[in-house]
């Protein structure tokens, strides 16, 4: 797809074709409408080329970009089934009953032996 716009001719040193495209697949990856990978796709950046760019128009490098093909709406029902999930904890008097929390990871905690160095 092509998208053309008009700006003010006032703006011509302001604003440059690549700054335009910048701005607006950078806010497109940010609502979630294209991937990591399509946005440095279109671009033609690197990962980190691309995270540097983002904060020039006001993102983050935090967002969840490549998420396997999940769409927003699906982040959005599994947010929403964590915080149902958190909430019944939560309900149920959460981690009050665990008094020391390192002794109840020592509990419950199962390690294996490191690669290499039996058991």
């Amino acid at each position: 797809m092509t998208v053309t716009i008009e700006l003010p001719e006032r703006m011509r040193g302001d604003v440059d074709e690549r700054y335009a495209t910048e701005a607006l697949v950078a806010t497109l990856y940010t609502n979630g409408k294209l991937s990591g990978l399509e946005a440095r796709q279109i671009l033609g950046m690197q990962r980190r080329a691309f995270e540097e760019m983002l904060p020039r128009y006001g993102f983050s490098i935090l967002v969840d970009e490549d998420s396997g093909g999940e769409s927003s709406a699906e982040r959005a029902a599994r947010g929403e089934a964590m915080a149902a999930h958190l909430e019944a904890i939560a309900e149920a008097g959460g981690i009050a009953g665990i008094e020391d929390p390192v002794e109840w990871q020592r509990e419950i905690r199962t390690d294996r032996p490191p690669p290499g160095r039996g058991a």
